[in-house]
């Protein structure tokens, strides 16, 4: 199977797994090795601000925090790890995932990603994560809709905001589905009268 680096995962109505119920996940990586990515539409109630000021507390290199923000940490799945970062930085990228899109995990880069005012960024805590093998399974079985990114539906703002990111992509990726096979103009407005 080719890489769905920069692709999103979308999973189906049916999906109860809570770690992944109504989740959009950008894949980050994905190779032989494995996949790892992270879920967009899951913000916490942890401001950055306040993780970047204890991170500051428990780093021995006097690396300061500079600057405030009023964004949240997103909860990027359930495999721990360290805060991780997509943003617009390319100075402190370690990996582009989307053409202009960003990924960094190295503190250093994170803090001055954060530091930065005019570019924007999103800041994750944890990540989903499957070994060789097991994301092309889940594939198979249809645990997840792939929406490239470039396509109509894969070109959400990865900034904006996430609450309808499910809704949305699933919304236009059922369009996509059944566009061949219905005429727009026979769908109701009102889904009661079919």
């Amino acid at each position: 199977m080719p890489s769905l680096q920069g692709s999103y995962l979308v999973a189906p109505p049916r999906l109860h797994d809570d770690n992944f119920f109504r989740a959009v996940v950008l894949l980050i990586e994905h190779d032989e090795e494995g996949a790892i990515g992270v879920i967009l539409n899951r913000p916490t109630s942890d401001s950055v601000d306040e993780v970047m000021r204890l991170l500051e507390a428990d780093d021995e290199q006097e690396m300061a925090f500079e600057g405030t923000t009023s964004e949240f940490i997103y909860y990027g799945g359930p495999v721990p790890g360290p805060l991780v970062v997509l943003h617009t930085a390319v100075e402190y990228s370690e990996k582009q995932v989307l053409p202009g899109i960003h990924f960094s995990s190295q503190k250093n880069n994170l803090q001055k990603v954060i530091s930065r005012d005019e570019s924007p960024y999103r800041v994750y805590s944890g990540y989903a994560g499957w070994s060789p093998g097991q994301l092309e399974q889940e594939l198979e079985r249809g645990g997840w809709f792939v929406v490239p990114s470039g396509s109509d539906t894969g070109n959400p703002d990865l900034f904006a905001e996430t609450e309808q990111l499910w809704h949305a992509m699933s919304s236009s990726l059922g369009m996509d589905i059944l566009g061949d096979s219905i005429n727009p103009s026979e769908i109701p407005s009102d889904p009661s009268v079919n």
